[in-house]
Order: C-alpha cells, then sequence, then structure tokens
C-alpha cells in the first residue's frame, strides 16, 4: 500500500523493488476516496502500532545470536552429533527469547494484549472473550502458545496467554476504556470516560 499526501493510494501486491516495479507481473487498485484512504491509513497505523520498535543494540543483538544459530545449524548438518543439536537447540531458543524480549518493547504481554484488543475492537466491534482469543493468537502467534499452561499446585488453569489476555480486558475495564455488556467487549468512547 503506498499513500500520497491523503488523496490517491495504491493498493497492490507489488513490492518496492526492481522486480515488483518492472519485472513482475503485479496487480494493484488505485484509489481516490479521501475518506477511504484516510481509514487504510488508520487502519495500517493502528495495526502496525501493535508491534514494538527494535532498537539498534536490540537488532544487534539478535543478528549475533541468529548468525551463531546458522552456524550450529551449518554444523549440525555436515556432523549432526549429538552436542552440536543439543547447542543448535539452545541457540535457536536464546534467538527467540531474543525476539520476544525486543518484541514486548520492555513492557508486558498484557500490555501489548491490550493495545491488540482495542484495535480489534476498532476494527470488528463488540467481540465476545472467545472472539477475541481467535482473533488475538492470529495477529501475535508468537505470544500465544498453547502448549504453555498456567498451573498453580499442580493444576491446571487453562493457556497461560488467555490468563494475559483476561489482565489486559481486566485493566482496560478498570481505565474505562473497554465494558463488557451481554458476553461482548466493546470500545468505551471517549466522551463516555
Amino acid at each position: 500500500m503506498y499513500i500520497a499526501d491523503q488523496r490517491e493510494a495504491v493498493v497492490t501486491s507489488a513490492n518496492l523493488t526492481a522486480g515488483g516495479l518492472r519485472i513482475n507481473s503485479e496487480y494493484g487498485v488505485l484509489l481516490g476516496d479521501e475518506s477511504l484512504i484516510r481509514a487504510i491509513d488508520r487502519d495500517v497505523r493502528e495495526y502496525a502500532s501493535l508491534g514494538a520498535e527494535m532498537p539498534d543494540d536490540a537488532l544487534v543483538r539478535f543478528c549475533a545470536v541468529a548468525a551463531e544459530a546458522k552456524r550450529l545449524y551449518d554444523a549440525q548438518m555436515s556432523a549432526a552429533s549429538r552436542k552440536t543439536s543439543r547447542r543448535l537447540i539452545a541457540s535457536l531458543a536464546a534467538a527467540n527469547e531474543e525476539l520476544l524480549r525486543a518484541r514486548l518493547g520492555g513492557g508486558a504481554v498484557h500490555t501489548v494484549f491490550a493495545r491488540t484488543i482495542e484495535y480489534l475492537l476498532r476494527a470488528h466491534g463488540a467481540m465476545t472473550t472467545a472472539s477475541l482469543h481467535t482473533h488475538i493468537q492470529r495477529v501475535h502467534p508468537d505470544l500465544c502458545d498453547d502448549a504453555v499452561d498456567r498451573v498453580i499446585d499442580g493444576h491446571s488453569f487453562g493457556k497461560k496467554w488467555k490468563h494475559a489476555v483476561r489482565t489486559a480486558q481486566q485493566q482496560l475495564k478498570k481505565r474505562g476504556a473497554v465494558r463488557l455488556a451481554n458476553g461482548r467487549w466493546s470500545l468505551v468512547a471517549n466522551e463516555d470516560r
């Protein structure tokens, strides 16, 4: 999507590359409806805000960990030893941890989920918790691991990420940003707060 001066936009499969501009056969649509363009621009910016900017130092650390993971992967492929396999698994876990740390932008996962809930309610209107879970898991599959349960004193209390979503819902409700009525969550208009 390319927007110029909020008056015209091109929505296309073409990337801004030599192939996308000159070589590949691509489809695109030129839009001139300013209200539609503003809505698209707002939606993309809100969706982008659900992530976190990765500072240069975090990117450098992630690249170093990823380079080590690749080196170990290559070593494993050429000499599939158990020691190399264990080191590769540890390196991949470290890379994933570093990426998640950067992804959360130094905040808690429920903070990311709170921004996502507000985004989803703006985009889709009132939703049940189950529906929010489905959408949140699509937006943040890396943060919604169904293999991790919340266990207290040996008793499972469901998926850990769903508890983080509940925490986000309750914080938003306490702030007066959302309300729950008839089993559906909805945004509270600014003038109603």
